[in-house]
């Protein structure tokens, strides 16, 4: 079964930053993302102050960041791996999760309460 996937306002910014002139990279990108939704499980579990978020590499130097949240993959970053995992970024990425809009609005047409996804929230990285 595919999970429903729902890409942050940042991973957004940084898709089309990054993809915007290399037609390759951004195929690349998109591959891993379909096999991200078939199979969550695959993307490396990290641990510490980024516990509750996977990550796995698109090329040799430039990683996806996400989380899985019920029947959700939450595509949260998408950098190069020494700038994709620096614990302030992320702290920052994943406070902001409560004010996506377009996320929680995601979320809520599945019948999944802001509430709900804030107790998950505060979870990760703890």
């Amino acid at each position: 079964m595919a999970f429903k996937s729902v890409t942050t306002s940042y991973f957004d910014k940084k898709f089309s930053k990054l993809t915007n002139k290399n037609e390759t990279f951004k195929r690349q990108v998109i591959n891993k993302l379909k096999e991200i939704r078939q199979h969550p499980e695959i993307g490396e579990p990290k641990s510490h102050a980024l516990r509750g978020l996977r990550g796995l590499h698109i090329s040799e130097h430039f990683v996806v960041v996400y989380l899985i949240f019920k029947d959700y993959v939450i595509f949260i970053n998408l950098d190069h791996h020494d700038k994709a995992y620096d614990p302030n970024t992320m702290k920052r990425l994943i406070r902001r999760l409560l004010e996506d809009e377009r996320l929680l609005a995601a979320l809520e047409i599945s019948d999944i309460t802001v509430d709900d996804f804030a107790r998950f929230v505060t979870t990760v990285g703890t």
